[in-house]
């Protein structure tokens, strides 16, 4: 809201499924949701995307703009999903979870069920995820210092 000077208020939802229903309800005007809730209702033309919020278009939705393409300058915010376990897991154990998802994240089946669901496959090692989240975190933290956000 603040990059792109909008005055759009936040309506906190349990999860996508209540929002997008009050979308489809036209009793709310927009979200913004992780493609993967949303691309179903997208493709059957029940709900219109605008923009992504990633730096790239969308292998999905191509024609869909940027906010950055729109004028909304660096902006950038993404979702991911990963394979967390606890502190002090022994390194064996880390290194045969890794190898198995990436095995399972190379079939192509796979793949095409994640794109079908508007996921993009993020080929990661270890360290390279460690640091992926580490940033993000960061990136976040810094948001909210800066907007005095408090987890309530």
């Amino acid at each position: 809201m603040r990059q792109a000077n909008l005055p759009l208020l936040h309506a906190p939802y349990k999860g996508s499924g209540p929002a997008i229903t009050n979308v489809l309800g036209s009793r709310v005007d927009g979200m913004i949701d992780q493609l993967s809730a949303s691309i179903g209702h997208i493709r059957e033309g029940r709900m219109k995307a605008l923009a992504v919020t990633s730096r790239a278009r969308s292998a999905q939705l191509p024609n869909v703009p940027t906010l950055i393409e729109l004028g909304v300058k660096d902006f950038e915010v993404g979702t991911f999903t990963g394979l967390f376990g606890p502190a002090g897991m022994p390194a064996p154990v880390t290194d045969r979870l890794h190898a198995a998802l990436r095995k399972a994240l190379a079939s192509e089946p796979v793949r095409e069920k994640y794109r079908a669901m508007g996921v993009e496959v993020m080929d990661m090692g270890q360290a390279e995820f460690a640091a992926y989240v580490r940033t993000d975190f960061d990136k976040w933290r810094q948001v909210a210092k800066e907007r005095n956000i408090v987890v309530e």
